[in-house]
């Protein structure tokens, strides 16, 4: 199992995306059953909103990508008081955003890796779980 936040998934959906085909491959593992992606509800809010306010892609081309994702059959796991207190003292003690924090506190909740392109991030939050896209096999 696997966790990916909205800077890998976002890469499935833009072909001029650098690290695309690393992105891709774990999709395509996660829809033969090789490998079982997690996500964070945020997850939804934050595609969307790139889409909206970082491209000039129509409406309908947006409402497609959403369907396009829930046909993936990604578990979404949902907001709960927990997870955003574990978040909350991520972003503390480490100086990123509650927003990019929540992945990370998923991944430790499941115990397994949260794969990021967020470079940003990594720097500031570097733990053994935590990968980079480009890195993660």
């Amino acid at each position: 199992m696997v966790v990916l936040d909205t800077s890998v998934i976002f890469k499935w959906f833009d072909l001029k995306e650098d690290n695309r085909t690393q992105a891709t491959r774990i999709l395509k593992r996660h829809l033969e059953g090789t490998l079982q992606i997690l996500t964070y509800d945020l997850l939804l809010y934050e595609l969307t909103n790139a889409w909206v306010t970082k491209s000039k892609l129509l409406f309908l081309r947006i409402r497609t990508y959403l369907q396009n994702f829930l046909k993936y059959n990604i578990p979404i796991v949902p907001f709960n008081i927990k997870r955003i207190e574990n978040a909350m003292l991520l972003a503390r003690k480490f100086n990123v955003s509650v927003y990019d924090a929540t992945f990370a506190a998923l991944a430790q909740e499941h115990g397994c890796k949260l794969v990021t392109a967020d470079t940003d991030f990594l720097r500031h939050l570097q733990a053994s779980y935590i990968v980079h896209l480009r890195d993660f096999v």
